[in-house]
């Protein structure tokens, strides 16, 4: 099988997935929100590797399609972030949200750096993040009410900018040369500024249009310049955010949103497939780094909520990690290879796997206690 059959393939199941996740139906049970998850994707990424294991990397190709869609997802996140709004949030839910991921972070720093694996600062941060879709999900199946997991919801809104901001600045010194990480903000306010001058001009239906050259350009500045497509994506997006063409990104993007799940899952299983290691060790890490964040997310999060949040009887469940760390972790592959980070992809699924089914159980255990 050549690498324009592999992508046909690859996009045809993207296309699908998402289109079979508006049949898919929302039950109570374990094996509905594992499905809704987009789990099953990882077994696609295993099998189109099994296609294509003859090739001496696992699908070359997509470190192209990784680039593009990297840099579309930093864009995407970036243009969520809305300073206006950031200002409007109480300063308690940034001091909560700070403390809960300054505490986890050096306990990550010391399991991954114990465990052996190269880079584990980058590690550590790309580790320690929460997304709320598997939350939210969960909600839904239970009709768990929004004022019952506020706090949570609104942490887990805030988490990926602290993450994505650590990596950033993380990526300026330990990652590239710190005059590659200057050439990461010239890009994005160069790119902001032509964009954003254009997005004053011309119709909505343009920007459409646009933003697809958009993408294409910053991942092609930061190919030429070895950059983290992610973190020019991202701050590109971040100064956007507050204006016209950065709501306009942000609303087109959310109909991407599912293709990227997707995307991101079938990659997960590529790696996997690629760097598998089912070691004692392995074992080993994803138990100790599921313990250090239940300890810090679980216990330590209640305790500090009770004392600086007036909860009213929210739960907090803050565990879950999301699909965002395999996504950093592919952005780091794309400048140090992906032997440098394959190892990292059968401890992170494990974990993943068990922050999400402790989710779970967590907001099925509130709907019995309301």
């Amino acid at each position: 099988m050549n690498e324009i059959e592999t992508v046909i393939i690859f996009f045809a199941f993207l296309f699908a997935g998402s289109l079979l996740y508006r049949a898919k139906r929302k039950h109570e049970s374990l094996l509905s929100f594992l499905e809704n998850l987009e789990l099953e994707y990882i077994f696609v990424g295993i099998a189109i590797f099994s296609m294509t294991g003859s090739l001496p990397v696992p699908v070359p190709t997509m470190n192209g399609m990784l680039y593009l869609l990297l840099a579309f997802m930093g864009l995407s996140l970036g243009t969520h972030f809305s300073v206006k709004l950031l200002l409007t949030v109480p300063l308690r839910y940034f001091i909560f949200t700070g403390i809960v991921y300054l505490s986890l972070l050096p306990l990550l720093y010391v399991v991954v750096r114990v465990s052996g694996f190269s880079s584990p600062m980058m590690t550590a941060i790309a580790l320690n993040t929460l997304m709320p879709y598997s939350l939210n999900l969960s909600m839904k199946l239970f009709r768990v009410p929004k004022d019952k997991v506020f706090t949570s919801n609104l942490t887990a809104s805030l988490f990926p900018l602290y993450t994505l901001l650590a990596y950033s600045v993380a990526g300026g010194i330990l990652d590239y040369r710190p005059s590659d990480f200057l050439f990461s903000m010239m890009a994005a306010l160069v790119l902001a500024f032509i964009f954003l001058h254009y997005g004053k001009i011309r119709s909505k239906k343009n920007i459409h249009n646009l933003s697809i050259i958009y993408v294409v350009m910053i991942s092609g500045v930061a190919l030429f310049f070895s950059m983290s497509p992610l973190v020019v994506g991202f701050l590109t997006g971040l100064i956007t955010s507050d204006t016209k063409y950065g709501n306009i990104f942000q609303n087109m993007s959310i109909s991407f949103e599912r293709i990227l799940y997707i995307f991101f899952y079938v990659a997960l299983g590529v790696m996997l497939a690629y760097g598998y290691s089912f070691s004692p060790g392995a074992f080993l890490t994803a138990g100790v780094l599921y313990l250090c964040f239940f300890a810090v997310r679980f216990y330590m999060a209640k305790l500090l909520a009770w004392r600086l949040i007036p909860t009213k009887g929210e739960v907090i469940c803050l565990v879950s990690t999301g699909i965002l760390p395999a996504v950093l972790f592919m952005d780091f592959a794309t400048r140090r290879g992906y032997e440098a980070v394959a190892g990292l992809f059968v401890p992170f699924f494990m974990l993943h796997l068990a922050t999400e089914i402790t989710t779970y159980f967590m907001m099925k255990n509130e709907r019995k206690t309301y």
